[in-house]
């Protein structure tokens, strides 16, 4: 991408361009000369200089590590007050809950399964938890239930609940909200007329006992819980100075976790990954990945006002999040004017990200020219060829709906050459088309040939079809 400015004032040409060096990385090149030195023959100039310039990240001690890489992205128009969001045990289904309507089903991929979970019995789908048997429970704050789903059944049965009050196995208005499984035992959070407490079931659904946490957790409300894979307990809300700790007998062993960056936010999940790494959905700073210790490690999503819909990242509120059971997905149900899931990357390696965009499209022949599509699910198109040493080849990419960009990449796995905007147009190739002319190839063997645009999944702008042609040039 270029943009050119004439400043009449200073008499003074201006080029910008940016380019994009691979590895979601840019570099910003600027030329000034005068207008005069730029119309005779300064364009000219700069744009044999940009062809022949090629970037390429260090192929050792190079740390691109991310943990913020939308994996993909995907409206939820038809369900406009979403309220929970689980992953199944084997990570291959994502469970997006709206209140009223239903549950509906996506695929790790981000593929929408055409059915909506319904249940007549749920007055209002809260939190769902999903368990290794393939069961599912499900809050439902206006009836004080939890729900139970048998494994593939169509149908729920009570497993909880049912009374409003204060005593053993009751609850408070609109409650339960929260609740988890941690070892033999479900806890949940219950909100009523004496104050917050948490509430002890049996893995039958009977009650054992309640923990009384109005002293530690006064006036607070919509309290988020949460467990670690040691049996430990976290308890989170506006005002508690961070993160409360409880051992799995109700005793708190400390508090203010993540109280330097938490205190002062409006929480509104929580969820726990299998390294105990906590992660907390704020409604104005985005998610935040903290620590066991409550050392903030980075910040997930970025913030945004609602007055257009979302571009990719962004979050507008983030009301329920959940790891994949992997750790290397963060799925994010992102409530507001513009509802929509979110699937970011968390092995803070691009790998996951590339691997699941990409199609492997088979070889390309000299002189054979190739077609696809490109989409925001599979954003990578790969192609291999046979070549020969002090072989000259060009390899051309056309596309007329989004900005190209074309790598080939060597026998040995390490990068040859790159272009994105070939700059000046030809009579067949427009200015943001790719090309990578003339390039002699330095040994025999299998190389590779790969087609996206510019900025991969993550930039903002269209997909589309392209026309790829290799050839031996002249």
């Amino acid at each position: 991408m270029a943009l050119t400015e004439r400043d009449s004032t200073y008499d003074l040409a201006v080029y910008t361009a940016l380019l994009s060096l691979g590895g979601r990385q840019v570099a910003l090149l600027r030329a000034v000369s005068t207008v005069a030195v730029w119309e005779a023959e300064g364009a000219a100039t700069l744009e044999r200089f940009l062809a022949s310039l090629s970037f390429f990240p260090p192929s050792e001690g190079a740390d691109l590590d991310r943990i913020d890489i939308p994996l993909w992205q995907i409206a939820a128009d038809g369900l406009p007050d979403l309220s929970a969001l689980a992953v199944s045990a084997d990570g291959a289904l994502i469970y997006v809950a709206d209140a009223q309507r239903g549950i509906w089903q996506l695929t790790a991929e981000g593929v929408p399964l055409p059915e909506l979970l319904t249940f007549p019995q749920v007055r209002h789908y809260g939190q769902i938890v999903t368990r290794l048997d393939g069961s599912q429970y499900i809050a439902d704050p206006l009836s004080n239930i939890v729900w139970r789903r048998a494994p593939d059944s169509n149908t729920v049965a009570r497993f909880f609940g049912g009374t409003r009050g204060t005593g053993r196995g009751a609850f408070g208005e609109n409650m339960p909200r929260q609740f988890v499984f941690s070892g033999q035992n479900i806890y949940a959070v219950d909100e009523n007329a004496d104050g917050v407490r948490v509430q002890v079931f049996n893995i039958g659904g009977s009650a054992i006992v309640a923990w009384n946490l109005a002293d530690e957790l006064p006036n607070a409300q919509n309290v988020l819980l949460g467990a670690d894979t040691n049996g430990n307990l976290y308890l989170l809300a506006r005002g508690t100075g961070g993160l409360l700790k409880l051992y799995a007998d109700g005793r708190v062993a400390q508090r203010g976790i993540g109280g330097a960056w938490l205190a002062q936010s409006e929480s509104l999940a929580l969820a726990l990954d299998r390294f105990n790494n906590f992660y907390v959905a704020t409604a104005d700073q985005g998610i935040l990945m903290l620590s066991p210790e409550g050392t903030l490690i980075g910040v997930i999503g970025a913030p945004y006002d609602e007055s257009a819909p979302p571009k990719v990242g962004q979050l507008a509120r983030p009301i329920a999040i959940a790891p994949a059971p992997s750790g290397n997905v963060l799925y994010v149900a992102d409530a507001g004017k513009y509802p929509q899931v979110v699937a970011f990357v968390l092995d803070r390696n691009l790998t996951e990200s590339v691997a699941r965009g990409s199609a492997d499209r088979g070889a390309i022949n000299y002189g054979e020219r190739r077609f696809g599509t490109l989409t925001d699910q599979v954003f990578l198109h790969i192609y291999t060829f046979e070549g020969k040493a002090g072989e000259s080849v060009t390899i051309a990419l056309r596309s007329a709906e989004f900005d190209a960009y074309l790598e080939l990449i060597g026998v040995d796995g390490k990068p040859l050459a790159a272009n994105d905007d070939i700059g000046a147009p030809t009579e067949l190739l427009s200015a943001t088309d790719a090309q990578i002319a003339a390039f002699t190839l330095p040994q025999d063997g299998r190389y590779t040939v790969r087609v996206t645009r510019f900025g991969r999944e993550t930039a903002h702008g269209d997909f589309g079809s392209y026309e790829l042609q290799l050839s031996r040039a002249q």
